[in-house]
């Protein structure tokens, strides 16, 4: 179990292209079962908005989150309707 202070702004790097992915900005959590689903990544580079399934992670380490591939990797504008049943977990009220 890891704290969501520390997984956020973690870089996300992928094992088999060996490439940076971005960075973690973003949780997404599910109210009905308790647990969290998705991470929003944001790519400095290109400004695109990205989302990787929890179960899809291979690893975190400490100074970084690794995936296997970029197959995991899913733009953000796919998911649009499904994400509106879940609740993000920065900026609301505690």
């Amino acid at each position: 179990m890891y704290k969501i202070s520390k997984i956020i702004s973690l870089p996300v790097i992928s094992l088999y292209e060996s490439e940076y992915q971005g960075t973690i900005y973003n949780i997404v959590f599910d109210n009905k079962s308790n647990k969290c689903k998705f991470l929003y990544i944001l790519n400095d580079d290109d400004n695109i908005e990205k989302i990787i399934n929890l179960n899809d992670i291979y690893l975190v380490g400490k100074n970084c989150l690794f995936i296997k591939n970029t197959s995991c990797i899913d733009l953000k504008t796919n998911f649009d309707m499904e994400l509106k049943q879940f609740t993000p977990l920065i900026n609301i009220p505690v």
